[in-house]
């Protein structure tokens, strides 16, 4: 029963967090609201939105509650060593899904922002300036490419520059195009001149390096599934065996070389994760 309760205050946690509402308004009111904003909860939204997780304080102490509350019955019910192996399960569930929702973000900003560049340099094309035809431009954006620039344009608001806004937003959505339109921005408003040939140059950019990270993902396919069966099988089946026979694993635990077996798997199972964590992300 206590197993039950703990698995079905999970999923509600997890519910919650993937139905957090990314769009937040942007209004007077918001933006009154965040200018009063401590920097201590500013600087924990950011960390929340750099690892992947919804930027909402609330939402992550509910979550870090349901946890600890689960951690507890189990440790109750079904002592420590099953504690210990949920707690782990909980902790690496939470940044697998982290960085899935941060992955899948950041490939739908890089899909959505060379239209939102277009817009700026048709914009500026027709008499606007640069700063207007951003703002016009953000208007028209989707989400979640709008969350951001909205949060950007709030900054300069704030008194920012509107690059310096970008280049910080580039470090937390981990867009790094973002960083190159940044920089386009920052040498018109420091030297002048036209800045619409610069803006194309960069759409084309942006769609070419698209095109070539489709044609290596649609190669690298059957190298991504293996990683992922490598990565995840071994530390499933350890959590089975942990919930299922604690007394195999206690006793290798209890014994000298068995506890160096047991903490040589785990240095090289955190190894190869790391490993295959990184080959996956330079795909």
């Amino acid at each position: 029963m206590m197993l039950l309760a703990a698995a079905l205050m999970l999923i509600g946690a997890v519910l919650l967090l993937l139905a957090a509402r990314r769009q937040q308004p942007v209004g007077a009111a918001a933006r009154g609201g965040r200018a009063q904003q401590g920097w201590s909860q500013q600087r924990l939204q950011e960390g929340l939105l750099r690892v992947g997780l919804p930027g909402s304080v609330p939402l992550f102490v509910m979550l870090i509650l349901a946890s600890l509350i689960s951690v507890g019955l189990v440790l109750r019910s079904q002592g420590w060593p099953a504690a210990c192996g949920l707690l782990l399960a909980i902790i690496i569930g939470v940044l697998i899904l982290a960085q899935v929702r941060r992955e899948r973000q950041r490939r739908q900003l890089l899909q959505q922002l060379p239209g939102f560049i277009g817009q700026v340099s048709r914009r500026v094309v027709v008499g606007m300036s640069v700063a207007k035809g951003v703002e016009r431009a953000v208007a028209e954006t989707r989400m979640p490419l709008q969350e951001v620039l909205q949060r950007a344009m709030l900054r300069s608001q704030l008194g920012d520059e509107l690059p310096d806004s970008l280049d910080h937003e580039g470090r937390i959505t981990g867009v790094k195009e973002l960083y190159l339109l940044a920089s386009i921005l920052r040498i018109h408003y420091q030297y002048g001149g036209s800045v619409t040939s610069a803006l194309e140059h960069l759409v084309k950019l942006l769609h070419q390096r698209e095109r070539a990270h489709r044609e290596l993902w649609a190669l690298t396919g059957e190298t991504r599934v293996t990683a992922i069966v490598l990565g995840i099988v071994p530390v499933l089946m350890g959590l089975y065996m942990l919930v299922a026979n604690q007394r195999y694993l206690l006793a290798m635990w209890d014994d000298p070389g068995g506890r160096i077996a047991l903490l040589g798997g785990l240095a090289l199972q955190g190894l190869g994760s790391f490993i295959l964590w990184r080959m996956l992300r330079s795909i």
